[in-house]
């Protein structure tokens, strides 16, 4: 029989949708083959660090081996008790929230996020956790349902502080601080994709429409200004640009060589050469680009590499890299199975989940990874990079199996 204290911090008021959760989890647990001993604590305080921690406090001392939080307006839809088996360090139940940066930054991502993360390396810092399905191994998430082993609040302790500037200003919250501190030594934080919770809030309808707005994919209808003329102005104006894409698409291309020597490799859209100058430096690796803009070919060649205008894949190649191009045009789907005209294999970038037709004019359409799967036939992999989502697709495999079969 597992022993698990149930907090609900709050401040004198909770969701009647919260107390009907709290009613059900009760009511399974009495109708449990196993049953749990639950202890319920309704502790009102602020600040809401403060409040949590004096649970946690009262749940080490009663010698409970479970804490769960859940925060008075956070209730899960499932039960948050069926996974105490599994014997996980931390397990957060996801909560959409609205993530009201994005207002500011105005990038048309989503205006609602599951609450459940990753630390990004680069200057982004925390990002949304995907894939977003089964139980996921995450780097942090918000604490408003969350089932904590006593192992890991006897550690870290006190659990939930906040950061503060010289000013006195939060610069981290105390939720996915107490997970990251957790994971510094060396217990591992969980999401259950398959039990995520209501929360409920007021919101102000106003923002609600901005951020919507922001993702206002009628600008489709519009017609296409990514012509020639428009791009060879651009390749005058921009700077060279390295998407964090492009150490994996090098990693990539080294992994399909396999010491394949000449290897041959066509960047479609390859703008004024960036990526080919990396592909390029591969030990046997040949690179050739096509663009539409002569600008771009002009710099593809002021590089010392070689190139062609063109607005259709040329040749036959043993790997096809597209980086920020398919957003672009108005035929995506078609210009994917062209590719595999030319190639078996295929590496491309699309913006991920984010500036839409609305806010970018360049853009034709968002991309989603239901989407991508749609008009990728032979489809491997696909990998987020913040903004950026990269798909591989291998049509060689599928032959290799063919044969071996035959």
């Amino acid at each position: 029989m597992s022993k698990i204290y149930v907090a609900v911090p709050n401040l004198n008021w909770i969701h009647r949708f919260a107390v009907q959760k709290l009613i059900d989890i009760a009511v399974s647990v009495e109708r449990d083959e196993e049953v749990h001993d639950l202890r319920f604590d309704f502790h009102s305080d602020k600040p809401v660090d403060s409040c949590r921690n004096k649970t946690i406090t009262k749940f080490l001392d009663s010698g409970f081996e479970w804490y769960y939080t859940m925060d008075s307006d956070n209730p899960p839809l499932g039960n948050p008790l069926e996974h105490i088996d599994k014997d996980y360090d931390i397990l957060a139940f996801p909560t959409p929230i609205w993530y009201s940066e994005i207002m500011s930054r105005q990038r048309g991502e989503p205006p609602i996020v599951w609450n459940c993360f990753d630390w990004c390396e680069d200057s982004s810092g925390w990002r949304e956790h995907q894939p977003q399905s089964g139980i996921q191994q995450i780097g942090a998430a918000g604490s408003g349902s969350m089932l904590i082993n006593r192992r890991v609040l006897e550690k870290v302790r006190p659990a939930f502080v906040r950061r503060y500037n010289e000013f006195g200003e939060v610069t981290q919250g105390s939720d996915l601080l107490f997970c990251k501190r957790a994971t510094d030594i060396g217990f591992k934080v969980y999401a259950d994709y398959n039990n995520p919770c209501s929360h409920y809030k007021e919101v102000d309808l106003t923002h609600v429409y901005k951020a919507m707005k922001s993702r206002d994919v009628t600008g489709v209808n519009r017609e296409n200004i990514n012509t020639a003329e428009y791009w060879n102005d651009q390749w005058e104006k921009r700077p060279d640009r390295q998407y964090e894409t492009f150490d994996y698409i090098e990693k990539r291309i080294m992994g399909f060589t396999n010491g394949q020597k000449p290897f041959r490799v066509l960047d479609f859209g390859c703008g004024r050469g960036t990526l080919m100058d990396r592909l390029s430096a591969i030990n046997g690796v040949e690179v050739y680009g096509v663009d539409f803009s002569s600008t771009a070919i002009e710099r593809v060649i002021g590089r010392g590499l070689r190139g062609a205008v063109g607005t259709e894949p040329i040749g036959k190649w043993d790997c096809i890299v597209c980086t920020e191009v398919l957003e672009h045009i108005d035929n995506d789907s078609e210009m994917v199975k062209k590719f595999f005209d030319h190639s078996d294999r295929l590496i491309f970038t699309v913006p991920d989940n984010c500036y839409p037709p609305g806010l970018e004019p360049e853009h034709r359409r968002c991309y989603t990874e239901g989407y991508v799967k749609r008009i990728t036939p032979h489809i491997k992999e696909i990998s987020h990079f913040h903004q950026y989502m990269l798909v591989v697709a291998d049509k060689s495999q599928e032959k290799e199996a063919d044969c071996g079969s035959s």
